[in-house]
């Protein structure tokens, strides 16, 4: 079995400093298998907010796996916002701001994004997820009870 470490809503431009430090030291003091960092990760999306994630998270022990939120848009850019609203986030950390998977021999894991990075997304609201990370788009070694 394997060990995540979970980092979620630090919301860097309003962030306690002191705890952002002490949970990358914590990180690189602890052994696990994945340092999993999910949103809110910035607080509004300023660029100088996306500048410090991107730090503190490529300062993380690898691997790390990234999962945005809701607030990990340029709030204050609404043609931004419109027409690429995942850029800058991208951009100023290095990781991607999409769906995606993290798998090795003691975890695996699945993110989901479900923030709307331009408004409503169709079956976004519904939890409807990509049709690729969907239970039935993909068949494992679970019964059909833990489906």
């Amino acid at each position: 079995m394997g060990r995540i470490l979970q980092f979620s809503d630090v919301h860097f431009g309003c962030e306690h400093k002191g705890a952002v430090a002490a949970a990358l030291e914590y990180a690189h003091a602890t052994p696990n298998d994945l340092v999993l960092i999910t949103g809110d990760i910035t607080q509004k999306g300023y660029p100088k907010e996306f500048a410090a994630a991107g730090r503190w998270m490529r300062a993380m022990p690898e691997p790390r796996f990234v999962i945005v939120g809701n607030h990990d848009v340029p709030y204050w850019d609404a043609v931004a916002r419109l027409f690429h609203p995942w850029k800058a986030f991208e951009t100023a950390t290095g990781f991607p701001a999409h769906d995606g998977q993290f798998c090795n021999e003691t975890v695996m894991v699945r993110g989901v994004v479900t923030a709307r990075g331009r408004g409503p997304a169709a079956g976004a609201d519904r939890g409807a997820a990509h049709p690729r990370l969907s239970p039935s788009a993909d068949r494992d070694d679970r019964g059909a009870d833990d489906r």
